[in-house]
């Protein structure tokens, strides 16, 4: 009888893990058919783009000029009447022509695209879906740079509570969304950035402990501690960030330099003044390194390291590389965008209010205070 239970008990356990793989070979083969169902929706849409434009302009010279604005918004006006009865490819062509209207600088109706495909995947398959969790962190990132960012944390959260919903699903995507609300929290709610930015480490290091993302996890969290004054805690996620940044290989560079420069902040504000320049100038050599004096990141590095080296007594050094920025900034590129100048605007003036110069900080001060007034009106600006 021990004999028989041990073979039918074998038996069962066969079936049972041949039946597993059965339903995973099911659920994949659906996934796939999905995808290629929606793969074919999109392309038919995008020749019914070309076609609608043929009809419209009967001349063929006339077409050929249509604009690359001229069909998005051809595009625009015709998703609005089709795919209404095949809800993931409706998802799929409203992204793609809300990137496409965000390539061309036309950003609200990036986000009004984006904020329709959240409307559609909400109706479609309620709050508790993947497919909503995906579609509200999309429509985050399209008006992080309009009016309707008062609406983020709300759509951040509901993306959360899907992902949670979605168990294991989930896990791989959560810790990107803590990490969205804790940067934006820095600048409402100090307690949430700190939640939101311990969750993001606990939660990435729990599926993926060598995962370069976390890197961004813990200066995220770090950022959170900095401002909050829990100075230990930063600077224990900083090292991390580091430590992990210098173990990436080829990329470690492009990493370790807003690691190190966030570990020379930390340092600064607890007096460590030596080894807070140490980490603050390997920033800026590793950034002219790999982007060359120009990038955006490299001037953010260095005009930091100007105001500290200010504030420490190097005078002479920290002008020489406040001179280097502004000689970059006085050029027209399009990175240097409104926001980034208003970033910018803000270091400039702490340096020259170290310098004993606040009339000359006012017009740079009142440039970052409208900044944030606009972007950050619950901010404690």
């Amino acid at each position: 009888f021990g004999a028989t239970a041990l073979v039918v008990a074998a038996l069962l356990a066969g079936l049972g893990a041949a039946w597993w793989q059965a339903d995973k070979a099911r659920q994949q083969a659906r996934v796939a058919q999905q995808e290629g169902r929606t793969a074919r929706a999109v392309q038919t849409f995008v020749l019914d783009l070309f076609e609608a434009n043929s009809t419209i302009q009967k001349d063929p010279l006339k077409a050929q000029r249509t604009t690359a604005r001229e069909l998005l918004e051809i595009g625009a006006q015709r998703i609005a009447h089709t795919l209404a009865d095949a809800p993931e490819s409706r998802i799929r062509v409203l992204h793609m022509l809300g990137e496409m209207h965000w390539m061309l600088g036309l950003r609200s109706e990036a986000a009004r695209l984006k904020l329709d495909a959240l409307a559609t995947a909400r109706t479609a398959f309620g709050e508790r879906d993947l497919r909503f969790a995906r579609a509200a962190i999309e429509a985050v990132r399209s008006i992080e740079d309009t009016p309707r960012r008062h609406e983020i944390p709300a759509l951040l959260e509901a993306a959360d509570a899907a992902l949670v919903a979605a168990g294991d699903a989930g896990l791989r995507e959560r810790p990107a969304v803590l990490m969205m609300l804790s940067r934006h929290h820095r600048h409402e709610s100090l307690p949430d950035a700190v939640r939101t930015g311990e969750a993001a480490v606990l939660a990435l290091a729990r599926v993926d402990a060598g995962s370069p993302e976390l890197v961004n996890a813990y200066r995220a969290a770090g950022r959170a501690r900095i401002q909050a004054g829990d100075f230990d805690l930063a600077e224990a996620h900083q090292r991390a960030a580091v430590s992990l940044s210098d173990r990436q290989g080829e990329g470690r560079t492009t990493w370790l330099v807003n690691a190190r420069a966030e570990l020379a902040e930390v340092l600064l504000k607890q007096g460590r003044f030596d080894a807070a320049e140490v980490e603050a100038r390997a920033a800026v050599d590793l950034s002219l390194q790999a982007h060359g004096p120009s990038h955006r990141w490299t001037l953010i590095v260095r005009i930091r390291l100007s105001n500290q080296l200010m504030r420490t007594g190097a005078v002479a050094d920290g002008l020489a590389h406040r001179a280097a920025v502004e000689q970059e900034l006085a050029h027209d590129r399009p990175e240097y965008d409104p926001q980034f100048r208003a970033d910018m605007a803000s270091y400039l003036a702490s340096g020259l209010s170290e310098r004993g110069r606040p009339d000359r900080a006012e017009a740079l001060v009142r440039a970052d205070l409208a900044d944030l007034q606009q972007w950050f009106p619950n901010s404690s600006a």
